[in-house]
């Protein structure tokens, strides 16, 4: 599934999420090879919502795995790509 797909509803803002509008902060991407032949590509995508929150975002072989980031955490992993709620993409 394309994680650009990904909606999550919230009543509450920051915990509400639409991946096609979410800013990609950081990516990576795992590839299992067995002999040279590629069986399997995920992708690996930390993004920020419009309310400055951010989910970390990876494909796997049945649906998304989805998960919010606490801020303290966003900063440890980010590090200079971190930008703190309120402020501007």
């Amino acid at each position: 599934m394309d994680l650009k797909k990904v909606r999550i509803e919230s009543a509450d803002a920051r915990y509400a999420l639409d991946a096609a509008c979410a800013e990609v902060m950081d990516q990576s991407e795992s590839v299992q090879q067995d002999e040279g032949q590629v069986d399997a590509c995920y992708l690996t995508q930390i993004v920020r919502n419009l309310a400055g929150e951010y989910f970390l975002m990876k494909t796997t072989d049945a649906k998304p795995y989805v998960k919010h980031l606490l801020q303290e955490r966003a900063r440890l992993v980010l590090k200079s790509k971190y930008r703190p709620p309120g402020q501007p993409r």
